[in-house]
């Protein structure tokens, strides 16, 4: 089920992203942000969507 949704949603999520960042965060920027709190801590205790894209 998750798998067919992925392949649906894949080819809109770039269009998703550039256009909502406070709603739409990828897997990529999700990690990236996790790897950059770790090392440099985060301004805030509780990240949403639009603060993980700006790390």
């Amino acid at each position: 089920m998750y798998h067919l949704l992925y392949d649906i949603t894949a080819p809109v999520l770039p269009l998703l992203s550039g256009h909502f960042p406070k709603y739409v965060t990828t897997t990529e920027q999700l990690g990236r942000a996790m790897i950059k709190a770790a090392r440099e801590g985060a301004p805030k205790r509780v990240l949403e969507s639009l603060d993980i894209n700006q790390l």
